[in-house]
């Protein structure tokens, strides 16, 4: 046997010997050695970009695997990415492949491919059978609409989105329930859903702390009622409908203020609220004008006060009127001087100059008594150092 590796790398050379093995991974095929695809390479080879495939591996095998996945909206046909185009059973909105299946007239809109017409808010709310409130509701198209279904008129409530009265007596004994109805009744006066017994006038005067004057007072129960709270005994009177006294010292010093306290008090009187001063018996002899007398006077302060306001020089007085020649002297006796007339002291009988005749009794200068001489001038007793006066 002849030995037959011409043309060959590898395998047998057909006398049971060999021509060469191949490195790393490489497979003998035909005498030549051969690099196996990997899956990629395979796929690649193959011009295929997804799914599972079995391929061969060039060198004579095969190699298994994914060639990979799509990005939607492409999807694996035959190994291929791409994307078909699908309006099945559509009448608008997207073919899934970038494309429209068609539009809606109108406002419709599409919904799930197909063209649909949303209601209004009027038409959710009656389909929804309400009529009050705000309310969010389906447009029956995948959307919603939102507002007002309506209001409520009096004594009805919105309730649930649905108009309707619910009678109310919670903590009520009488009066409306809210609905036309009755919470109940009472003997008096149904005051905010409570019974009320009206006050009677002296009841109301009480609550009120008043005990006089005529007043329009609140009954307990929402009305009036009027009339007097009484009256107050003196020296107390009304203020405000309440019996006091009001202390009153204006213009007073002292004395009673009226509601048995003191204004002040004094040293002296107090005279009409003024505190006063009463006068000695000189000075109301003085203010008087005497000076002579026994009197009984006002004191000015409301009282009185008694006794002499003095006597005059000479009343009733007798002396020796002397007549001397320089060196003995000799008189008469005259009896002259002051006599006090009506309180004051007036002449008595002489004058006080010597206008007179020679011999009238006349005044000296100290109030002595002299006789008027010849010359018209007064002798007074004193000029007679040798008369002899008793």
């Amino acid at each position: 046997c002849v030995p037959d590796c011409a043309g060959r790398d590898c395998g047998s050379d057909g006398c049971g010997g060999s021509c060469g093995s191949c490195s790393g991974s490489g497979v003998c095929q035909d005498g030549q050695c051969c690099q196996p695809r990997t899956i990629s390479q395979a796929c690649s080879h193959e011009g295929l970009n997804c799914g599972t495939h079995s391929l061969s591996d060039g060198c004579g095998g095969t190699v298994s695997g994914s060639c990979g996945s799509c990005t939607s909206p492409d999807t694996c046909n035959g190994g291929v990415c791409g994307c078909v185009p699908d309006c099945a059973g559509r009448d608008c909105g997207s073919d899934g492949c970038g494309g429209s299946c068609g539009s809606c007239s109108g406002s419709g809109v599409c919904q799930d491919g197909q063209c649909c017409q949303p209601r209004t808010l009027s038409q959710a709310c009656t389909a929804s059978g309400l009529n009050c409130g705000f309310q969010s509701l389906s447009n029956l198209c995948g959307g919603t609409v939102s507002g007002s279904c309506g209001s409520c008129t009096s004594p009805e409530t919105c309730n649930g989105g649905v108009c309707g009265c619910v009678p109310d007596c919670a903590g009520r004994d009488c009066g409306s329930d809210g609905c036309g109805g009755s919470c109940g009744s009472c003997s008096g006066v149904c005051q905010d859903g409570q019974c009320c017994q009206p006050r009677v006038l002296e009841e109301a005067c009480s609550v009120e702390n008043l005990d006089c004057g005529t007043h329009s007072l609140s009954d307990g129960c929402g009305g009036t009622l009027s009339g007097s709270c009484g009256s107050c005994t003196s020296p107390q009177t009304c203020n405000d409908g309440v019996c006091g006294c009001i202390p009153d010292c204006a213009g007073r010093n002292c004395g009673d203020d009226g509601c048995g306290g003191s204004c002040g008090s004094c040293s002296g009187v107090c005279q009409d609220g003024q505190c006063c001063q009463p006068r000695v018996l000189e000075e109301a002899c003085s203010v008087e004008n005497l000076d002579c007398g026994t009197h009984s006077l006002s004191d000015g302060c409301g009282g009185t006060v008694t006794g002499s306001c003095g006597s005059c020089l000479g009343e009733t007085l007798c002396e020796d009127i002397c007549q001397t020649d320089g060196n003995s002297c000799s008189g008469t006796r005259q009896c002259s001087g002051f006599a006090c007339q009506s309180g004051v002291c007036q002449e008595d009988n002489f004058s006080q100059n010597c206008f007179a005749s020679p011999g009238s009794g006349c005044t000296c200068p100290d109030f002595s008594f002299g006789l008027c001489n010849e010359f018209g001038e007064c002798d007074c007793i004193s000029d007679c150092p040798g008369c002899d006066i008793p």
